[in-house]
């Protein structure tokens, strides 16, 4: 069983579309697939990044900057022991502000399971990223098909009129 991480663009109305996927082993660190995916990306989007606390890895978090991301990561904090490093003192900050619209990021993620799945039961690894990539290239057409339509019917209304 191959497990799949994936990297997703969310707008405020909840519509999404697959940045970068990877897929590991069973108990693979999905910081590292997630390391793969920032390595393969020239650019990611201005946009808030909001994730797990899974996710707080300085040289991560140091990647998303240079790309522009505003980071908006959970991080366990206690009385005891306190945030030191400023990147993830900054990303806390973040997170207080946009930990409110993480349920935009869990739907999407459930409907990305409901319709592709979390995990892929194939031994070998080549079949399960082309498998990933294949999902991942459906999930954007799934999305990307229902806008282009409107806009095409909106265009042949103009015209009609015009």
């Amino acid at each position: 069983m191959k497990l799949l991480v994936s990297l997703v663009a969310v707008d405020e109305k909840g519509r999404a579309i697959i940045l970068g996927c990877e897929v590991g082993g069973p108990y693979a660190s999905e910081v590292n697939m997630l390391r793969k995916i920032l390595e393969a990306l020239e650019d990611l989007p201005r946009t808030p990044f909001i994730a797990d606390k899974g996710y707080n890895a300085v040289d991560v978090i140091e990647r998303l900057i240079k790309f522009g991301c505003e980071l908006a990561l959970r991080m366990k904090q206690t009385w005891r022991m306190k945030i030191r490093n400023s990147l993830r003192r900054i990303s806390f900050e973040n997170w207080e502000k946009y930990r409110k619209k993480r349920y935009r990021i869990e739907g999407v993620f459930g409907s990305i399971k409901l319709k592709v799945g979390s995990s892929f039961t194939l031994i070998r690894e080549d079949l399960a990223k082309k498998m990933a990539i294949a999902c991942a290239i459906l999930w954007n057409l799934y999305m990307i098909i229902p806008q282009t339509l409107w806009f095409f019917v909106i265009v042949l209304r103009v015209v009609r009129r015009g």
